[in-house]
C-alpha cells in the first residue's frame, strides 16, 4: 500500500501509531453508536408522564388467535390490523369512516393481500351492532369476507366455518 522504506524509522513509528490511533477512534465511535441504537430510546426527548404499554390482545383474543393459528397453520393470520392497511379509497369521506379502526384478525395470502377478516364480538359489541354492520359493509365492499363470532368456537367449529375461505 505505502512504501515506507525510504522514511526514517521515527517517522515510520509515528505513521503506524497514528494509523492505530485513528482506527481505534473510529472503532470506539462505531461501538458507541451501536450501543445507543440497541437501547431503543435514542430518539426520545423528555418522557411523557402517564404513558404505559398495554396488552395488544385481550385474554379472549389471545385464545382466539391461538385457535386461528392452529386451525389453519399453513395460512398467515395477523391480529389487530388497521383497516387502513387492508382497504383503501380515493374518497376522503369514505376513508375517514375506517381510517382509525382496526379488525381483530386478518388472514392474508402469500402476496400479503387480505382474504378473510375474523371478528370476536365480546359483550361490548351488543351496543355497537350498527357500527359493526357499517364496518362489515366497508370491508365487504372491498371483496373481503367477514366472519363474526360472539363466543370462542371449538377448533372443530372454527375449521368448519373458515374452510370455505382458506386452504
Amino acid at each position: 500500500m505505502f512504501d515506507l522504506s525510504s522514511y526514517p524509522i521515527a517517522l515510520k513509528f509515528i505513521f503506524i501509531i497514528s494509523f492505530i490511533l485513528i482506527f481505534s477512534l473510529i472503532l470506539i465511535k462505531l461501538i458507541q453508536n451501536n450501543a445507543t441504537r440497541k437501547s431503543g430510546f435514542e430518539n426520545s426527548g423528555k418522557r411523557i408522564p402517564g404513558l404505559r404499554s398495554r396488552r395488544v390482545l385481550t385474554k379472549d383474543e389471545v385464545v382466539m388467535y391461538r385457535l386461528l393459528m392452529k386451525a389453519f397453520p399453513s395460512n398467515m393470520v395477523l391480529p389487530q390490523v388497521s383497516m387502513n392497511s387492508i382497504i383503501t379509497t380515493k374518497e376522503i369521506k369514505v376513508r375517514n369512516a375506517f381510517s382509525r379502526r382496526s379488525v381483530d384478525f386478518v388472514y392474508i395470502d402469500d402476496g400479503f393481500m387480505p382474504i378473510l377478516i375474523v371478528e370476536l364480538d365480546d359483550r361490548s359489541h351488543k351496543y355497537r351492532i350498527d357500527d359493526d354492520k357499517k364496518r362489515d359493509t366497508l370491508i365487504n365492499s372491498a371483496d373481503i369476507p367477514v366472519l363474526r363470532f360472539s363466543v370462542i368456537p371449538t377448533l372443530k367449529d372454527l375449521r368448519k366455518e373458515l374452510s370455505p375461505f382458506l386452504k
